[in-house]
């Protein structure tokens, strides 16, 4: 797979990902399965990490440069890791958000607020690697 073609589908991923967090997010405060300031730490909680990829991606999908300069392949394993973590990472993001909403026993505000923090945490070095290596996080534009 092309690198052009790798990073459009990551940024694809990331923000269209974000979005549905931060929408299913707003669901559960609107649905009343938290009130007040539970809804809105749960949303700010599931954010950061993909919030700063989401940007960053939509920053490099931006730029003029971004399709031409980018027309090497990446190796196989590389472009696994790359779609499969974002992935991993919304799935258990959306499945947490299910459990609560089923109101699994023991799986209340509390712990729905623990484990978000604790994905965001666990996945946000494997995001900010990717982030760097594909949407070049950090390196200077050249004009």
């Amino acid at each position: 797979m092309r690198k052009a073609v790798l990073t459009g589908s990551v940024a694809l991923v990331i923000i269209f990902g974000h979005l549905g967090v931060f929408f299913t997010g707003l669901l559960v405060g609107v649905f009343r399965l938290m009130i007040g300031s539970d809804a809105l730490q749960t949303l700010l909680m599931a954010s950061p990490v993909l919030a700063s990829t989401a940007v960053a991606a939509l920053t490099h999908m931006l730029t003029k440069d971004a399709q031409s300069a980018d027309r090497a392949n990446e190796d196989p394993f590389v472009v696994v890791l790359c779609l499969s973590i974002p992935l991993l990472l919304l799935s258990a993001i959306f499945l947490i958000f299910i459990l609560f909403y089923w109101q699994v026993d023991g799986f209340g505000p509390d712990q729905l607020k623990l484990t978000l923090g604790a994905l965001e945490s666990a996945f946000g070095a494997f995001l900010g690697a990717i982030s760097k290596k594909l949407f070049g996080g950090g390196k200077p534009q050249s004009a």
